[in-house]
């Protein structure tokens, strides 16, 4: 896991310091188009929308929760919930990536002789690929790992009442036994303390 997180942030430089060499470490004429704000809320908005339409939104904050707090306990059933939610973010922002590739090169295409269009287009679509590449790197990947690394000895299961009663009917049953005998026999032994 340390190797992982290490080869991320090493990356992280590399992506910061590429950055840094493009732009002449600062120039301002060449900064605009390295960072385009639209393309990262693109990401942002299709993650949220992941998040919306699956409704899961206390599955998130209970994932969040747990990922930023080692004393944080799920159970076994968010926490499955929770994987296969950062799964299907990660999924999604591949198809935002193909989507938004798609709608940028049809637009590079349309006006591909004017050529003072071409450079900054080109420019969002790699930058669409680099931010894309950078939320399943920094974000999905690591929280899948993490919450799929959770010990099950740390994961508290809760049994609700129903689940109580419903496995001791079953018993109950198995064994010939009546709800109102165990009800009978209970207020007998009652009596008997009294």
């Amino acid at each position: 896991m340390t190797r992982f997180a290490l080869g991320k942030g090493l990356f992280l430089l590399a992506f910061v310091f590429v950055i840094l060499v493009a732009s002449d470490f600062g120039n301002p004429r060449y900064l605009p188009n390295l960072l385009d704000i639209p393309t990262f809320v693109w990401f942002l908005l299709v993650l949220a929308g992941v998040i919306i339409i699956t409704g899961e939104f206390k599955t998130f904050v209970a994932a969040m929760n747990a990922l930023l707090s080692k004393k944080y306990v799920i159970s076994a059933h968010t926490q499955e919930k929770a994987v296969r939610l950062f799964k299907l973010m990660g999924k999604s922002i591949v198809y935002a990536i193909v989507v938004n590739v798609a709608i940028m090169m049809s637009m590079i295409l349309i006006r591909v002789d004017d050529f003072d269009f071409l450079g900054p287009m080109i420019s969002v679509v790699l930058l669409s690929v680099a931010y894309g590449g950078l939320f399943n790197l920094m974000l999905v990947n690591p929280a899948v790992s993490l919450l799929e690394s959770r010990h099950n000895a740390q994961v508290k299961t809760v049994i609700s009442e129903r689940q109580v009663i419903d496995k001791l009917l079953e018993l109950c049953y198995r064994q010939g036994i009546t709800p109102e005998e165990i009800i009978n026999a209970a207020e007998i032994s009652f009596k008997e303390e009294k």
